[in-house]
């Protein structure tokens, strides 16, 4: 029962901080929408607002994140007027600088948790090794689960490695 809990509480001491910093950004995008969304209800003046015209195919092929959100040259655009002709379509838009920059610090988090980033390759090599050596057994299962599947997933290496090794903590010595 205590090596189950040790198990339970290092899985969650790893993944703690990733969830935590993915909920938090998740609320801060949230929270600007929704400062946007009154911005936009207690009128906008059009000086702040930027001009779209698009052909309808044009339109139809943008990064739509719902009927009155897209993205377009890596910013985000909440629809505040609409005008619509049979082959163009024009939108007076605010340009939510705030979003975009929240979902890039996202895209950006996202990256360096799947290793994309190879500055954090090698570290996670550096890692690896370290836990060979840890175990320093040619053939532990861990060593095999390494050299098998190729981990390109820290989070993956880290927590079956460290549980592993927590279990081996609490088996009592084989005389």
């Amino acid at each position: 029962m205590r090596r189950k809990l040790i198990s339970i509480f290092l899985l969650a001491a790893l993944f703690a901080p990733a969830l935590l910093t993915y909920s938090w950004l998740q609320y801060q995008r949230h929270a600007a929408k929704r400062e946007v969304k009154w911005r936009i209800l207690n009128g906008i003046d059009k000086s702040e607002l930027t001009y779209f015209k698009f052909t309808t195919a044009e339109a139809e092929n943008l990064n739509w994140k719902h009927s009155k959100e897209f993205e377009y040259q890596g910013r985000m655009y909440d629809i505040v007027y609409r005008e619509e002709g049979t082959t163009e379509v024009a939108y007076w838009c605010f340009n939510d600088t705030e979003e975009a920059k929240i979902n890039q610090q996202i895209e950006a988090f996202t990256e360096q948790l799947y290793h994309q980033n190879p500055q954090n390759r090698e570290r996670q090599q550096h890692l690896i090794h370290f836990y060979k050596n840890l175990y320093n057994q040619p053939h532990s299962a861990f060593s095999a689960y390494i050299e098998s599947h190729q981990c390109k997933s820290y989070t993956a290496v880290n927590t079956t490695l460290l549980a592993g090794f927590a279990a081996r903590l609490l088996q009592p010595p084989i005389f």
